[in-house]
């Protein structure tokens, strides 16, 4: 009885031994060398841990509505050089004054809600449908406010081509820099679009300031059509960032 039980003891020592040995030759071939483990942790600091944040680093670590408002003092500050170099157009006394000045504080409200979609913090909860809302009502009003009936007379200037680039331009240089303060690494459709459409926002508002015109095909095609193309740009772009 005795020795059968120092048998069963010696077979338990010898498989635990087994099981130890088998243990350290997986850990072992499982371990990187210690010279290109190094390696590895030193590629992983330089490109972390000891790289000095850039520009772009820095804005992004701003709060949200930090960013919103560098977003709305460069439309500020567009709007203040356009004033500058090409003045403002001549509006009609009374109700006229009173709708421009009611039509480009909506807009400025507008485009402000569409670049806090765009700056929302990736770690808080998705927008989902309100954000594509926000962007569809950035998108319909400046239609809106283009086909409503005239409070006054205006000049004639074409089609609007020439207003259509220059507020593609417009909204372009204040768009990127929003696509450019985005926290998310890859690009998000609704983000995108959301900073697109606060662009066209702008511009609409710069060209009201500017452009005498007040015939409808031209305010639709010159001015509104602005933020339909950048969104279709933003479409067309942030998949291939990816």
């Amino acid at each position: 009885m005795g020795q059968s039980a120092t048998e069963g003891e010696g077979e338990s020592d010898a498989l635990q031994e087994r099981l130890a040995r088998a243990g350290q030759a997986e850990a072992g071939a499982s371990t990187l060398p210690s010279a290109e483990a190094e390696a590895l942790w030193a590629g992983v600091r330089a490109a972390t841990v000891a790289a000095r944040p850039t520009w772009r680093d820095r804005l992004r670590e701003l709060p949200t509505g930090a960013r919103v408002t560098i977003a709305l003092g460069i439309a500020l500050t567009l709007a203040a050089m356009m004033v500058l170099v090409v003045g403002v157009r001549e509006v009609g006394p009374g109700a006229a004054t009173e709708r421009v000045v009611l039509a480009l504080s909506g807009l400025t409200l507008l485009a402000a809600a569409s670049f806090a979609v765009s700056l929302r913090g990736i770690h808080r909860r998705p927008l989902k449908g309100w954000a594509w809302a926000v962007i569809g009502l950035g998108l319909a009003v400046p239609f809106v406010l283009a086909v409503m009936p005239a409070a006054e007379v205006g000049l004639e200037r074409g089609v609007g081509f020439g207003c259509l680039t220059i507020g593609i331009a417009a909204g372009a240089l204040v768009s990127v820099p929003v696509f450019l303060m985005q926290r998310a690494s890859v690009p998000v459709m609704a983000r995108a679009c959301a900073a697109m459409a606060g662009g066209g926002l702008v511009a609409f508002s710069l060209l009201e300031l500017h452009c005498p015109s007040r015939d409808v095909t031209h305010l639709v095609v010159g001015h509104a059509l602005v933020g339909v193309v950048l969104v279709v740009a933003a479409g067309v772009v942030a998949p291939l960032r990816r």
